[in-house]
């Protein structure tokens, strides 16, 4: 989890436990035509938290330039916590398994 956040389902469960990471950090990405058209289903409640943790995405703007902005900000951010990034379409279980150690 990258955000701390009483409206998280989880968030309990991980305030008894806030400074844990896990050994490894993956980041599995899709290309981003897919994760954007991904990001325009979120619900309502989604966009809100989106906008709570990052704030340059404004639940105002137009559906398709919120979701453009969300993926580039999160995925900036998620990539810069992340020991490997890699596309889910080129990876086998086999390089996962091979990455985890």
């Amino acid at each position: 989890m990258a955000f701390c956040d009483e409206e998280y389902p989880l968030f309990h469960e991980w305030k008894m436990r806030p400074h844990r990471r896990f050994a490894k950090v993956f980041h599995q990405v899709q290309h981003p035509l897919q994760a954007i058209r991904a990001a325009m289903s979120l619900p309502d409640a989604a966009w809100t938290f989106v906008q709570k943790h990052t704030p340059v995405v404004k639940k105002e703007l137009p559906l398709l330039q919120r979701a453009l902005h969300y993926w580039v900000v999160w995925n900036n951010f998620v990539e810069s916590l992340a020991d490997w990034t890699f596309k889910v379409e080129d990876v086998s279980m086999g390089d996962i398994c091979r990455q985890a150690g």
